[in-house]
């Protein structure tokens, strides 16, 4: 299930900093002539489903369980680093980095209560805001920010942290605005949106 990129056709063929293992397929990703052959030649185990109606976590039980079985889930990963224990083995992600067992944690289990689960998003998102905004500001030259722009895609962060990332060795999900300051400061002159 994992496969390697052909970085002959990538902007910049260096290895991207942070992965430490090759990435894998997953469900909503896996080309359709694998996933055939997968389909045909194993089978993937699906847990004993309970008799009656089922209450909300009798089901999310039945949801861990199951993406625990199947090796293509979205969140299979997470499920089984959790399923190891912080002081298990080191557990990577889809695209081969090593997650971080309290980020796992709470992203699963989440917070106690909605309130608590509400200011923390409010919290996460404002400082995402003003992160994006200082990046566009530090990587392109005369963009003037606007909050709801055109231009306000994550792909555009996603070219601009992977296109940072190489020179530091900080992983593409990490890049933040002093990340860019120091790309910046080894030279690199900032660019203009529209190229």
């Amino acid at each position: 299930m994992e496969f390697d990129y052909d970085r002959s056709k990538l902007r910049d063929p260096r290895s991207t900093p942070g992965r430490t293992t090759r990435p894998r397929y997953e469900e909503l990703d896996i080309p359709e002539h694998i996933f055939a052959r997968l389909k045909a030649t194993r089978e993937i185990p699906e847990p004993q489903k309970p008799k009656g109606r089922l209450t909300a976590a009798q089901k999310e039980k039945l949801e861990e369980e199951e993406t625990l079985m199947n090796p293509l889930a979205f969140s299979h990963d997470m499920y089984t680093y959790l399923a190891k224990g912080r002081e298990g083995s080191p557990t990577y992600d889809g695209a081969g980095f090593k997650l971080d067992y309290d980020k796992v944690f709470e992203s699963i289990h989440g917070y106690c209560d909605r309130d608590t689960t509400v200011r923390v998003m409010e919290s996460i998102l404002d400082r995402m805001e003003k992160e994006r905004s200082a990046i566009y500001k530090l990587f392109f030259v005369g963009l003037k920010w606007k909050k709801k722009a055109k231009y306000e895609y994550a792909h555009v962060l996603f070219y601009i942290a992977d296109q940072v990332s190489r020179d530091p060795r900080v992983p593409f999900h990490q890049i933040r605005p002093k990340h860019i300051r120091e790309w910046r400061g080894k030279g690199h002159e900032p660019v203009r949106f529209e190229t």
